[in-house]
């Protein structure tokens, strides 16, 4: 890993040296990260002046190789490393070489303040464009009868090469593989459940994406149960229209709701500057701001910027185009805002 950052690691002595691209891959780096929930370290990272020397500087916790721990800070060095040896950045790479054969033109990919892609996540794409990245894994790589990538890394990249946890799920190069009722199917699994799953056994490419929905626990086994044969079903043009107007419907902005008042410690709080202790998410203040009946908006300071989130009041999400992680952001909801409230 530091041979690919000549000179950034002061200390040769620290193990670091030992750490692989393979460990990188599979979560095995041994560097102290991802032992605690919430990842606090990503955070810590993001509030950084560089990103790739906080996560060099992380000590090692044991050798590597020996210990799965998620660590996403291990991803944005593989980022790094690819933009290093390349000489272009993670998604140009990507651009040249896997969206542009997929016929992938949308995608964006947040940077960190040396122009570093975010290796842990905040690739933004369509649906359709993950599914996509799903059925080239299914056909072992070929798209179009173009080999895009070889058949050989599909393989590696999706075996359990790593056991972590008890039940048998296992980890592959940065895919998820599981075992049970859903054995040799493989996910790659984002914030929130953004999902890519394939299970190559039924010839099943499925695609998540939102949030707050366990998608193991609550969709995956509704799918499973909907597979009714190995063959193709015959066609069905009204379940199909009814389908495409379901997914009309949902890109469709919710109804507004009636706002209820909000309570008097609203006009006392509002405008004002909280000041936090030191915590493990850089978060410096916060402020809430009630200008009008239907929108709040929220003041965040961090140790990487300042920013203002709108906050639906009304049940109808406020978009803001570049959150505190890089990536576009909504809020809604009344039961948040008083609930701030009550913590202050």
């Amino acid at each position: 890993m530091v041979a690919s950052f000549p000179g950034r690691d002061p200390d040769p002595a620290n193990g670091k040296g030992d750490v692989e691209l393979g460990h990188l891959l599979t979560m095995t780096s041994g560097l102290n990260c991802g032992q605690t929930e919430g990842e606090p370290e990503l955070y810590e990272m993001i509030g950084s002046d560089n990103y790739v020397q906080y996560a060099l500087d992380l000590p090692m916790a044991v050798a590597p190789g020996t210990a799965f721990a998620y660590c996403s800070l291990g991803s944005h060095v593989l980022s790094a490393m690819l933009a290093n040896a390349t000489g272009t950045n993670t998604l140009d790479f990507a651009g040249d070489h896997l969206f542009d054969p997929l016929d992938i033109e949308d995608a964006k990919w947040p940077e960190d303040p040396q122009g570093v892609n975010h290796g842990w996540g905040d690739l933004r794409l369509h649906p359709r464009d993950m599914a996509r990245i799903g059925q080239l894994f299914l056909n072992e790589g070929n798209w179009n009868g173009v080999q895009v990538v070889s058949k050989a890394w599909v393989r590696q990249a999706t075996e359990k090469l790593v056991v972590v946890d008890t039940e048998g799920t296992g980890y592959g190069y940065q895919w998820w593989v599981l075992s049970g009722m859903f054995e040799g199917l493989y996910e790659a699994l984002g914030n929130g459940d953004q999902a890519i799953i394939v299970w190559p056994e039924k010839d099943v490419v499925a695609v998540f994406t939102g949030r707050g929905v366990d998608v193991l626990a609550d969709v995956a086994p509704r799918v499973a149960a909907a597979l009714q044969s190995d063959a193709a079903l015959d066609p069905n043009p009204e379940a199909h229209a009814r389908l495409d107007a379901a997914i009309e419907e949902a890109t469709e902005p919710p109804a507004a709701k009636p706002i209820p008042p909000l309570p008097p410690m609203a006009g006392d709080v509002s405008g004002k500057v909280y000041q936090l202790e030191s915590n493990s998410f850089d978060v410096q203040c916060i402020s809430l701001r009630f200008d009008s009946p239907s929108e709040v908006w929220f003041d965040l300071t961090l140790g990487s910027g300042a920013f203002t989130l709108p906050v639906g009041m009304d049940g109808v999400p406020r978009f803001l185009e570049t959150g505190p992680t890089g990536t576009r952001r909504s809020s809604r909801g009344v039961d948040r805002a008083k609930h701030l409230l009550h913590e202050l």
